[in-house]
């Protein structure tokens, strides 16, 4: 039994599916990054989510991963919702989200901070943001988590404005 559980453990860390996107997020003050990586599987994309630099958002909040077409505007959306999330205690989120878009449709994405109010549609600001995938497209590999010495410690909230 040991051995079967060692087998399907590793089975399921490996990627599946091809490479279709890596890009990098950055924060239009570019205090905070993030690294994504789309593949293709049979069955859509997984999209993977890496940053250590988020900060961690007042109760009821959470961020949003968007895929964002073309044409997109607060009052006539074209986006796509991957998934939401939360950073750890330590400011790290490390997430993995299944979807079914496609990114040559929607070829930027972007994160917000949303206010949990309840509202499906994009309403808080926009935290993180990525090229025209003809730029994200020469991303390199998603890092690796940096050691714990060498992480910055993590920011609380993110500042609001009146």
């Amino acid at each position: 039994m040991a051995a079967l559980a060692f087998v399907v453990g590793t089975r399921l860390d490996r990627p599946a599916g091809s490479v279709e996107l890596r890009t990098a997020l950055v924060a239009p003050d570019g205090d905070s990054t993030a690294d994504v990586e789309v593949r293709k599987t049979g069955i859509g994309r997984v999209i993977r989510f890496e940053s250590d630099e988020l900060p961690i958002l007042p109760k009821g909040e959470y961020y949003e991963l968007w895929f964002v077409g073309r044409g997109d505007t607060p009052t006539t959306p074209n986006r796509i919702s991957a998934g939401t999330f939360h950073p750890d205690e330590d400011g790290r989120s490390h997430v993995t989200f299944a979807a079914a878009v496609d990114p040559a449709k929607y070829p930027v994405l972007s994160v917000t901070a949303e206010p949990g109010d309840g509202n499906p549609e994009p309403r808080g600001p926009e935290v993180l943001r990525s090229p025209p995938r003809s730029q994200a497209v020469r991303a390199p590999p998603l890092r690796r988590a940096r050691p714990p010495h060498s992480r910055a410690p993590p920011r609380r909230a993110l500042a609001r404005g009146p």
